[in-house]
């Protein structure tokens, strides 16, 4: 019986030594945590994990210090789980950034491809434009067409008139004649041939 007592009285001090043990243990991982938080660039997004992380450390320190040892485990549990919280979203960018790094590789790589087929396809109908250019050039451009310009001119006489004049003073008819004139009419044909 007096076994029993004894330890019934020392039993609720190792139980209070365990929790202080778990506390500070709790304690200590959710610090190892925000610290690795840290270490792989928590980023601005997840800062205020982070944070509250920090805050919910130092809750279990202060619950802890004033002795109560379950809601400094409790405190310190949360604080540790805010800080994987915060661990994953910077893991989940990294790895989302990667992807996207990835991607954007494979779609500038497949432009530059297009890019390459379509300068090549160029390069040919400027190739094919040469030959066509070459080719125009050797063959001798065709004559210019003949022409050929005749004139004709012709003279012909005009018939003279003859004019009588009376006079008052003097009963005589006086004739007058007039030189054959000459027209001439000049006719030019130009053909094509």
């Amino acid at each position: 019986i007096a076994i029993s007592a004894t330890l019934a009285v020392a039993l609720p001090g190792v139980a209070f030594a365990g929790q202080n043990d778990r506390a500070i243990a709790a304690i200590a991982e959710a610090k190892g945590k925000i610290s690795a938080g840290n270490m792989v660039g928590a980023s601005s997004e997840v800062a205020s994990l982070q944070t509250r992380a920090k805050a919910g450390v130092a809750d279990a320190e202060a619950l802890l210090s004033k002795g109560k040892k379950t809601e400094a485990i409790a405190a310190a549990q949360q604080a540790g789980l805010l800080a994987d919280q915060a661990i994953a979203m910077t893991d989940r960018k990294k790895t989302d950034a990667a992807s996207a790094e990835k991607a954007n590789a494979a779609a500038a790589q497949q432009s530059a491809a297009i890019s390459a087929e379509r300068a090549s396809s160029a390069q040919q109908a400027a190739a094919a434009a040469n030959t066509r250019a070459d080719m125009a050039m050797a063959t001798p451009a065709p004559a210019a067409p003949a022409t050929t310009t005749t004139t004709i001119t012709e003279e012909r006489p005009v018939t003279t008139a003859t004019t009588t004049k009376h006079s008052s003073t003097h009963r005589t008819p006086h004739t007058t004649r007039s030189k054959p004139a000459a027209v001439k009419s000049t006719t030019v044909v130009t053909t094509n041939q």
